[in-house]
């Protein structure tokens, strides 16, 4: 695939948009009209997971932001207004996930819901909203990628060839997003499981892809990955605390029966 393939505008009404700007705005309103779907079929109040979804996405927008800058401080310096200058690019994906997993916790206790089944409810909208946001990615190259042979890879001046390394967080979420609206909301039955597996899937997956990318060849493990390792051992854990609770309740009215 050649570098050029990717400098793609769209025009609407005389407008030159950003195609990833673009697709940021349809991930939003996935995010939201799924949110809404699944919380209507549980019984939840649409408007407060309206609420819910345009308050965490902001939180999710400093957390990427945030998280950029800590890794490229060295290309901003001590321009502090650079945090603002969205325009000029800069959004680590992980850094968005951690600031909205922290504003859920708290907006989950603030107004007394049900924790796990919550989080259950807002998972497809999340992975529909990853997947776009990566498909976004991925038309304009935003992920630099290592070196490759693979014929696949995007060709750089002079004939070289780099991981498309948003084709395969696209392809990636892609999967993610048909299990979890087709299997997984069937077959995770128990309170948790469907957001504890996903989690655990998006650390693994991501941990491995981001071996693919420019900065991971010359660094070796970045940030990132150090923080999907720990988030995975977290949901990991959890899983398991909550398999050994059930198995424990389950051992207790059987005892109960006798």
């Amino acid at each position: 695939m050649p570098q050029e393939w990717f400098h793609l505008r769209a025009v609407v009404f005389g407008l030159d948009l950003n195609v990833w700007g673009c697709f940021t705005f349809f991930a939003l309103l996935a995010f939201l009209f799924l949110n809404h779907a699944e919380g209507k079929r549980k019984g939840l109040d649409g408007g407060l997971l309206l609420d819910y979804g345009l308050l965490v996405s902001l939180a999710a927008l400093f957390g990427a932001r945030g998280l950029h800058e800590w890794q490229y401080y060295h290309e901003y310096g001590s321009k502090g207004i650079a945090f603002y200058a969205l325009w000029d690019g800069g959004l680590a994906m992980f850094g968005g996930l951690v600031a909205g997993i922290g504003f859920t916790f708290w907006f989950i206790r603030r107004k007394k819901l049900s924790f796990w089944s919550f989080l259950d409810t807002i998972t497809p909208g999340t992975v529909a909203g990853l997947f776009l946001v990566r498909v976004g990615c991925f038309l304009v190259n935003d992920h630099e990628g290592a070196l490759t042979t693979l014929p696949w890879g995007v060709e750089y001046p002079g004939g070289i060839l780099k991981h498309p390394v948003g084709l395969y967080l696209a392809l990636n979420f892609g999967l993610a997003l048909a299990f979890v609206w087709f299997v997984g909301r069937k077959l995770c039955t128990e309170e948790g499981q469907l957001f504890l597996w996903f989690g655990s899937y998006y650390c693994l997956s991501s941990f491995l892809i981001d071996f693919t990318r420019q900065e991971s060849a010359e660094q070796g493990l970045i940030v990132s990955q150090w923080g999907e390792l720990i988030v995975l051992g977290c949901c990991l854990l959890l899983i398991w605390f909550k398999r050994a609770q059930l198995s424990g309740a389950q051992r207790i009215r059987k005892r109960g029966s006798i």
